[in-house]
């Protein structure tokens, strides 16, 4: 099977988990087929994957949860550098996120903040290694 069909295949997953509410599972299979399309040089698809999981991201329960405590953080510290909140996200308690049993990872919080940035909620400015955060009013 090449890049192309590997795209179609994880697109279909990333639709039945998100039908069967597994957000992270959802997630993950999006992540995979943008990657697919962009191998394949499949320009129509890529776009169209990525739409798609904009959408579904809007509908994800941990990136609306997430973005909401990330995003007071950098209001009450504005220029926090995303390596700073990454650094810390293992040790919060995020029970309530998720409706079984898994810490928050660093990749989570690069998920959100990546979105946060793409739906004009946040400013993410490249500083060295990390990113410089700011809140938009």
């Amino acid at each position: 099977m090449g890049r192309y069909e590997d795209g179609m295949l994880h697109i279909q997953l990333a639709r039945e988990s998100h039908k069967n509410e597994d957000y992270l599972g959802a997630r993950v299979e999006y992540m995979k087929a943008v990657e697919s399309f962009k191998q394949a040089n499949a320009t129509y698809e890529l776009e169209s994957a990525n739409t798609e999981y904009s959408e579904f991201v809007k509908t994800d329960p941990v990136f609306k949860l997430l973005s909401s405590v990330l995003i007071a953080g950098i209001k009450n510290d504005p220029g926090i550098m995303q390596s700073e909140i990454t650094n810390k996200a293992s040790e919060g308690n995020w029970s309530d996120i998720y409706h079984y049993n898994r810490p928050i990872l660093k990749d989570d919080v690069y998920y959100v903040l990546y979105f946060a940035d793409k739906f004009g909620m946040i400013k993410r400015t490249k500083k060295g290694r990390s990113y410089e955060l700011f809140a938009n009013e």
